[in-house]
């Protein structure tokens, strides 16, 4: 009986929103608290990376953001949205963010218990959703380890395994 492995918890998938719950959250915010979570869901930002998140921190030129300590203390880049170029330049509370977008969230009807957080979480399924590499994935979000990205693949909305069926070609 000693050399029984007991088999592991499973881990508990994060929540990812359809593209359309996405929107319809962010269509509930407006001002800062809409360029907070745009960011958020545009780059693949943790909530506190883009509340401290300075003015010498984004090229304009490059469409680039540098995330400088990082989650691991890491620095990474990631994408500026070219939508979000122009509002970009205030700073706010984590938690009014946090209140603001729960209240967002049950104003477009989405039930599922979801944060600011879990915009990251759509950034990356949505990427990989749209066939990005999961490399890049990794690079964007600033995982050391591409195994924490891969979490992302079991999360993929794709029915039947996202096979297509020799008989459908």
């Amino acid at each position: 009986m000693s050399d029984i492995v007991r088999a592991k918890k499973p881990q508990r998938l994060s929540v990812v929103l359809f593209i359309d719950e996405v929107r319809r959250v962010l269509d509930e915010l407006d001002g800062e608290l809409w360029l907070v979570c745009s960011l958020l869901y545009g780059t693949g930002m943790r909530l506190m990376e883009a509340l401290r998140l300075r003015v010498k921190d984004v090229d304009f030129a490059r469409h680039e953001i540098l995330i400088r300590d990082g989650k691991g203390m890491k620095d990474r880049i990631t994408m500026l949205p070219q939508r979000l170029e122009q509002p970009l330049r205030h700073h706010l509370d984590e938690k009014r963010v946090q209140r603001n977008f729960k209240r967002a969230a049950r104003g477009a009807g989405i039930v599922k218990q979801i944060s600011p957080h879990t915009l990251r979480h759509c950034f990356a399924t949505h990427l990989l959703e749209a066939g990005q590499d999961i490399r890049t994935v990794q690079e964007l979000l600033g995982h050391a380890d591409v195994k924490t990205t891969m979490i992302y693949t079991h999360v993929l909305n794709r029915g039947g395994l996202a096979v297509l069926s020799p008989l459908d070609r």
